[in-house]
């Protein structure tokens, strides 16, 4: 998209990162953010990850605003830092630009890590598409792993 730049995630970009992220990432506080969303300090958890090395990330940006952004953060088991947990998010206004699938990519390019995996409801068809794009494969899925508005959702398992 014209006018947008991606740049990567440093300590200087988490705290506007976090205020798009808890205004927009509606799924990714269920699937990846939840706890520390809803009841921690998520801006000290992504600064302490980043320091030390466990995340890694692209943020866009339209005038100056963050519009969008990847997160590839890595697991704390030693067995697994090959191994990329990738959540994308980006303005619903500014979806289906090619904004997301710019940043996983950029994302995966600083990512030390060898394998990614991402994970998203299975009615959200959009995101779904955009890592079959990359290349992503879906491995499984898990019915009835989130119970949100009084209703199940299914979490899809994709990984490259």
């Amino acid at each position: 998209m014209e006018g947008c730049t991606t740049i990567p995630l440093t300590s200087k970009e988490v705290t506007p990162t976090v205020r798009f992220l808890k205004a927009v990432a509606d799924e990714a506080q269920y699937l990846l953010l939840s706890h520390d969303v809803f009841n921690g300090d998520l801006a000290g958890s992504m600064q302490f990850a980043i320091i030390h090395g466990g995340m890694t990330g692209i943020v866009a940006k339209v005038d100056g605003g963050v519009v969008g952004n990847c997160i590839v953060s890595r697991e704390g088991l030693e067995a697994s830092q090959h191994v990329g947990n990738v959540m994308v998010a980006v303005r619903e206004d500014l979806r289906g630009l090619g904004i997301g699938g710019r940043m996983v990519e950029e994302a995966m390019k600083l990512s030390p890590c060898e394998l990614f995996v991402a994970e998203c409801f299975a009615e959200n068809v959009t995101s779904i598409f955009l890592f079959a794009s990359l290349g992503y494969k879906q491995r499984g899925e898990m019915p009835k792993f989130i119970y949100k508005d009084k209703q199940f959702h299914t979490k899809i398992i994709l990984s490259t």
